[in-house]
């Protein structure tokens, strides 16, 4: 899936549908694949994966309040900076594709994305959309690598545990929700089945993304017909 600047094009198309609202965001996503100092670093600290006391230390902070949400963007986005590095290059050493299934398979890595993913944001800031993105990319690839249960889960409980339908939320923190939302929920139908997103779906703004996927894609399948 190609994403556009943050969102891929399809989900922002197809969550401003829902919500009538024309406005994409501009933050680029800038970074340049690594040199070998960066990795030397980056694997002698892999033993942080196997030893989380740490990490799980910093999810603590984030849940008590004690960061802002930009803080807490800024915080993930640098946890995330490996797999963002390694995924940019053409061709990876067996050291860095091994070293992305354990970045992969990290639960601790798991819960602060579901706990940043899930939390309705207090502001939106280039930082905060940046770093969903990269979330939103790392289970997209996550989803593709076995085994891809901890990735299934996340992204499941992620969608039925969405706050989007809270009405309560201000408009522009439902419209950033409905994005994330349809990325998942294409996520879901890409890599499951279209009748499980439903399954797990909660809500009519989540059903109408989900009609708007199932419009897409049968419009696609009708102009492929058109074409033979």
């Amino acid at each position: 899936m190609k994403h556009l600047k943050v969102f891929g094009t399809l989900s922002v198309f197809i969550s401003l549908v829902y919500f009538g609202y024309h406005q994409v965001y501009s933050s680029s996503i800038s970074g340049e694949p690594t040199d070998a100092d960066f990795f030397t670093k980056v694997f002698s600290n892999k033993e942080k994966l196997r030893t989380p006391d740490s990490m799980s230390v910093e999810l603590e902070k984030y849940t008590s309040g004690t960061y802002s949400t930009s803080e807490i963007a800024e915080k993930i986005s640098e946890r995330l900076a490996p797999f963002t590095q390694i995924k940019q290059k053409t061709l990876r050493s067996p050291e860095e594709n091994s070293y992305l299934k354990e970045l992969f398979q990290s639960e601790i890595i798991h819960k602060e994305i579901f706990y940043f993913l899930s939390t309705p944001p207090r502001e939106i800031t280039l930082q905060i959309e940046k770093t969903q993105f990269e979330a939103l990319d790392f289970l997209e690839l996550a989803l593709k690598e076995e085994p891809r249960t901890l990735a299934e889960e996340t992204v499941r409980k992620l969608v039925s545990e969405s706050q989007l339908e809270n009405v309560t939320l201000p408009l522009f923190v439902r419209e950033n929700l409905a994005e994330i939302q349809s990325e998942l929920l294409l996520m879901i139908t890409q890599n499951l089945a279209v009748n499980e997103a439903r399954e797990i779906a909660r809500g009519p703004a989540s059903q109408k993304i989900l009609d708007n996927i199932q419009l897409f894609y049968d419009e696609n399948k009708a102009l492929s017909r058109e074409a033979k």
